[in-house]
């Protein structure tokens, strides 16, 4: 008598990718794309509504503190010239830039040249209306860096309108805290919390993150008196230019920083990019949020 118990019947193959799609809501994996992991997060519009900038800020806070505690990763916080030039963020970044002491340096977009001065030709079919201004054409993508070392204070006041970009990286040594003796500690002019800040900030411009982003992605443009004293460059990356750049353009990307988050109104809602292992973190932040009641979708 033939033996029909479950030993006899055709198993599932194990070694098939578990589909962890569901868990992963309201992130999106790019499934096919295999040179590194890249998520995607929608954004109904920018500035992002109340509910779902409630959610990201939440999620980046954590997100920033498994990285920080867990693989030594810090956030450094960057946000377009261009955007901060004009309302809605044109108040909160003047507001806060005694602070936040934004540096400005270069953005690019992949296979994108740095937009000539205009010439007296445009300047004239300008001047008579024969051709529209645009800041696109003449302007390039700069970016600035806060180096007011706050990045949670920092996403909080200006994440959700399209224009920022976080850079998570090796964080280098601590600088040691100033000692505060006596006559500092009795001087009313001196506070010890902002002292040791300008320490920190000083260090963090001497880990080798603006040098090696020039030579990553401004060596084309050491010789350019307009761009070679800028002091650092960074990429401005959509969804898009993981999969159409060649795979050494896309190795510079992460030899400059370990994830890269970007606010992309080109892709409608944000990207998360990275070569660590962090899907299994990204799903536990979303389920102890869901878990906390705190939901994405329209409320």
């Amino acid at each position: 008598m033939a033996n029909t118990g479950d030993s006899e019947q055709p198993r599932e193959n194990r070694l098939q990718p578990i589909d962890r799609s569901a868990e992963l809501l309201p992130f999106h994996r790019a499934q096919q794309l295999t040179r590194c992991s890249l998520y995607w997060l929608p954004a109904s519009a920018f500035p992002l509504p109340e509910h779902e900038l409630t959610w990201t800020q939440t999620f980046l806070d954590h997100f920033a503190a498994l990285l920080e505690s867990q693989f030594g990763r810090g956030c450094e916080v960057f946000l377009q010239f261009k955007a901060a030039q004009e309302e809605p963020l044109l108040t909160p970044f003047l507001r806060s830039s005694r602070s936040f002491i934004p540096i400005t340096g270069l953005s690019r977009r992949p296979g994108k040249p740095v937009p000539p001065p205009p010439s007296k030709q445009d300047i004239d079919d300008v001047r008579e209306g024969r051709k529209a201004f645009s800041m696109d054409n003449y302007v390039a993508d700069f970016s600035h860096w806060f180096l007011g070392r706050a990045a949670g204070e920092q996403r909080h006041q200006m994440f959700g309108y399209g224009a920022m970009t976080l850079l998570f990286l090796p964080e280098g040594p601590k600088p040691p805290q100033i000692p505060m003796f006596r006559p500092l500690r009795e001087n009313p002019l001196v506070k010890p919390d902002e002292l040791n800040r300008y320490l920190m900030m000083g260090q963090v411009l001497q880990n080798g993150f603006p040098v090696k982003s020039k030579q990553l992605f401004g060596a084309d443009l050491a010789d350019d008196v307009k761009y070679r004293d800028l002091p650092f460059v960074i990429p401005l990356l959509s969804s898009q230019n993981f999969f159409a750049q060649p795979e050494e353009e896309v190795d510079k990307w992460f030899q400059l920083c370990d994830v890269y988050v970007n606010e992309s109104p080109a892709d409608h809602g944000i990207i998360l990019a990275t070569r660590l292992d962090l899907e299994e973190d990204i799903i536990r932040i979303v389920a102890e949020m869901k878990k906390a009641g705190l939901t994405f979708g329209a409320r």
